[in-house]
């Protein structure tokens, strides 16, 4: 399944989740009692890649970058799921390993600019 960001096509994946971000302030009070403000959810999709070419690795991270530099969000544009919307994109750095020519451990998520209830 194709997937762009920002009009650019993403290397092949291992795995595309989607989820859901829920808003809302949880407060414990003294006698226990648990009350929480509902606000929205927000939609979001984790990608997930194996080890790819540094070349590749480095058409996602110019992705996450840019939007720095730009100050803007990104297009993603999911074809098979007819889905086209602005996200902000993260990186879990954590996990990414480099080993000479490849890297490993690359997983993004995207979070859509709107709340989605």
């Amino acid at each position: 399944m194709e997937i762009y960001l920002g009009g650019v096509l993403m290397p092949k994946y291992l795995a595309l989740e989607e989820i859901v971000k829920p808003n809302a302030n949880e407060v414990m009070s003294l006698d226990g009692t648990l009350r929480v403000d509902f606000v929205n959810t927000r939609r979001g999709w984790r990608l997930k890649w194996g080890l790819i070419t540094v070349a590749d690795y480095q058409t996602i991270r110019d992705k996450f970058d840019e939007q720095f530099e730009t100050g803007n969000m990104h297009w993603l544009n999911i074809p098979a799921y007819n889905v086209y919307v602005q996200v902000y994109m993260k990186i879990d750095n954590k996990k990414i390993k480099h080993n000479g020519n490849f890297v490993d451990g690359i997983e993004v998520e995207l979070y859509e600019q709107y709340a989605i209830s």
